[in-house]
């Protein structure tokens, strides 16, 4: 709401609204985790500072698991595999569409002789 109002005003897209556009991308996304574990860092410090504990078990277990070597392993894993997953059927797409048939797909993924020529045009034009 921010950056339409400064944009209503100005008439312009600052760098203050595309970082602001890219900041709440991130936050809505792959952030939550990290505002997460910032906040059970925050409720750390400011609990020593004060003398409080602002901590509940919970994150106290949360804190564990995420030193483990095998949860994080496992967190990545399932990470990698999800954008594997999403980068095949993205390029499979690409593909469908950019081929006529599925002999033509193939021979797209299996000709390599632009590498013996040096050049990435094709041959047979």
């Amino acid at each position: 709401m921010l950056g339409i109002w400064i944009y209503q005003v100005t008439n312009e897209i600052s760098t203050f609204q595309i970082i602001l556009v890219i900041f709440v991308l991130y936050a809505c996304t792959f952030g939550i985790f990290d505002f997460l574990k910032l906040d059970r860092w925050m409720r750390t410090k400011i609990g020593q500072w004060r003398g409080v504990e602002l901590l509940t078990d919970k994150d106290y277990r949360i804190m564990e698991r995420a030193k483990d070597p095998k949860y994080i392993a496992r967190k990545y894993r399932y990470s990698a595999m999800i954008h594997l997953i999403i980068f095949v059927t993205v390029q499979s797409i690409f593909w469908m569409y950019g081929t006529d048939s599925f002999d033509e797909m193939l021979t797209y993924l299996t000709d390599f002789s632009w590498i013996e020529a040096g050049d990435l045009k094709a041959e047979d034009t």
